[in-house]
């Protein structure tokens, strides 16, 4: 009680709205939406290579910001999820890669870009699709160790409970808050 008192007695009414349904997800658009305006306008005065590593970064933004939207409309869709997650681990992922590419911790001219090149270009464009590929590959091998561990967890209690009770009922992601607001 003591720290609400005149000043801040306003912000006690945002305690008790409801909450829209599946504001997590839209809250997950706006950010990506947000990262993504952030990006367009961080391309002043860049070199070209430097410009094409942020374009590439803004067009994964717009793929998470897309699979964000549609899993607004429909949560429990596993591509959509998916979808979402490979986008956000290549950003995460993308943003380490372009580190290495603009500031390099090597003199070896090997291992040091043409910021002019458009060989570099070629070369970064090719590294994306890559990347792209390792991060699929990841996310697969990870599904595929979790879907090894809880099918070999299922066997050891099939038979105590009947799966059609289990999959009547069984959502992706439960917003708790969904069956009490109604906005």
């Amino acid at each position: 009680m003591p720290h609400i008192e005149e000043e801040n007695a306003h912000h006690t009414a945002m305690l008790f709205v409801p909450l829209p349904k599946r504001t997590t997800q839209v809250m997950g658009f706006l950010a990506f939406a947000i990262e993504s305006v952030m990006m367009v306008f961080h391309l002043h005065a860049r070199n070209v290579m430097d410009a094409h590593i942020h374009k590439l970064l803004g067009l994964t933004m717009m793929c998470s910001m897309i699979s964000a939207l549609g899993e607004c409309f429909n949560p429990n869709n596993f591509w959509l999820i998916i979808t979402r997650i490979f986008f956000a681990l290549t950003q995460g992922t993308w943003f380490i890669q372009a580190a290495y590419v603009l500031w390099p911790q090597t003199n070896n001219p090997i291992f040091i870009w043409d910021p002019q090149s458009h060989r570099s270009l070629s070369l970064l464009t090719m590294s994306y699709a890559y990347h792209l590929a390792g991060n699929a590959f990841l996310l697969i091998i990870s599904y595929l160790l979790v879907y090894m561990s809880t099918s070999s967890r299922r066997k050891l209690i099939h038979y105590e409970i009947d799966d059609d009770e289990i999959m009547s009922d069984y959502k992706l992601i439960s917003n708790i808050n969904d069956e009490d607001n109604c906005i």
